[in-house]
């Protein structure tokens, strides 16, 4: 006898679908921003990343030193770039990438949200792994990085060139293009490492529960 399905049926079916759905982007998104955030908001990388080019040094340690912390203020709303180090144009984009960072973090609050209403560990662990291979699958960028980063990722989120930085600019010397290429590879494999933690942890948590 063919099986009929009723609307509880359906609705049933339409609410774990959605469940799944609100499931694997906040998954994925969670364990994405979380690293970026601490990279963004915090002094010790921009701080490292110094020991990659030698744009630090001729700019003076000590200066670089007390620009990166005023930056880090800056992301994090505890103060603005007012020393003599940023121009007027760097100034407006950092206002920009600011802006976009607050919004990043709405989207991370909910993220946070629906991983908590929509929890399941077995559902998680194999989103987890789903995530790691798109995660990792973005390393293929790393060879185009210069192209990428110019000619695709800054038109689709900028109207402006203020991003173009000068030997005026201040950023010039704490972020050339390497330091975002070292950083994207960086982000790619500790968001992978954590979905790795992920799945790993819950597919032992459910062989052990049975």
């Amino acid at each position: 006898m063919e099986k009929r399905f009723n609307h509880k049926d359906i609705i049933n079916s339409l609410f774990r679908i959605i469940n799944r759905i609100i499931l694997f982007l906040s998954l994925l998104y969670f364990t994405v921003y979380l690293p970026f955030s601490l990279i963004l908001y915090l002094p010790g990388w921009y701080r490292i990343s110094c020991n990659w080019h030698s744009r630090c040094e001729k700019m003076g340690y000590e200066r670089i030193d007390k620009g990166i912390q005023e930056l880090s203020r800056f992301f994090r709303h505890q103060g603005e770039l007012t020393s003599v180090f940023w121009t007027g144009k760097e100034g407006a984009h950092l206002l920009e990438v600011r802006l976009m960072a607050d919004k990043m973090f709405i989207l991370f609050v909910f993220s946070l949200l629906g991983l908590i209403l929509c929890f399941h560990a077995r559902t998680v662990s194999s989103f987890a792994l789903v995530n790691m291979i798109i995660i990792l699958s973005l390393l293929t960028i790393l060879p185009v990085f210069g192209v990428f980063w110019r000619d695709v990722f800054h038109p689709i989120l900028f109207k402006n060139k203020l991003w173009l930085n000068t030997r005026f600019d201040f950023s010039y010397y704490i972020m050339p293009r390497i330091f975002f290429k070292i950083t994207t590879a960086l982000l790619i494999i500790i968001c992978s490492g954590i979905n790795f933690l992920l799945w790993y942890g819950l597919r032992q948590s459910s062989v052990k529960s049975g």
